[in-house]
């Protein structure tokens, strides 16, 4: 077992995602962070020392994940699949081979089986009771994801798990939860524009729809 078995699984739970294999890309999921936490114990990797998860994020790994969030100008990343859908980030994250950093793969790790498992709750009925479970494994997952420490020095990513975790509480009934999240995204968004940083988050727009509600277009930037 290493870590480049651990990303090929993380990579192939990606292409699962991208096939509509959600359920597929849960199982596939769950697998790697099991070996996840087995090379962990293998190798004795403790938070005070030797693990990387509880070392401060260096400079120039403060934009590694959002490096990895794949930035494209075509306007199907502005699309849902029909009008009545909230827009949820649904381009899963992979790596690079070369990638050694504990903490980047567990938090990628993290969010795309938190997405995996939104994504199969989003094609089951309503009142089917698997669906609950799983959208509320998602906002674990996606809420676990936000607490690692990387995760503070990568926009993208950030503003990915918090509109998908706001699209969750309202599909959840929890529409009171989910507009704080919505706030806390616009905060966020008018903070980049600010600062004129991260141009990943000009393929996220569609956010705008979930805040203001689903009467809106919204066409990419020129």
């Amino acid at each position: 077992m290493s870590l480049q078995h651990i990303i090929n699984l993380n990579n192939y739970m990606v292409f699962l995602l991208e096939s509509k294999q959600s359920s597929w890309a849960v199982k596939n999921g769950v697998h790697a962070m099991e070996l996840m936490d087995q090379l962990n114990e293998d190798q004795h990797l403790t938070l005070a020392s030797q693990s990387s998860l509880s070392v401060p994020c260096k400079q120039e790994d403060a934009h590694d994940i959002d490096h990895y969030m794949h930035y494209m100008e075509h306007s199907d990343l502005y699309d849902w699949d029909e009008p009545s859908d909230d827009y949820v980030y649904e381009r899963g994250v992979t790596l690079p081979s070369t990638v050694t950093d504990f903490k980047c793969i567990i938090a990628v790790l993290i969010f795309n089986l938190a997405l995996s498992h939104q994504l199969s709750a989003s094609t089951r009925h309503q009142h089917d009771d698997l669906r609950q479970k799983l959208l509320h494994k998602a906002k674990r997952l996606y809420e676990l994801a936000l607490r690692e420490q990387i995760v503070d020095h990568s926009t993208a990513f950030k503003f990915a798990a918090v509109n998908n975790v706001a699209v969750i509480y309202r599909m959840m009934g929890d529409d009171e939860t989910s507009q704080k999240y919505l706030d806390y995204l616009v905060s966020l968004r008018m903070h980049v524009v600010s600062v004129g940083d991260c141009p990943q988050l000009q393929q996220m727009n569609g956010f705008w729809r979930n805040v203001f509600g689903k009467g809106i277009s919204i066409a990419p930037a020129a």
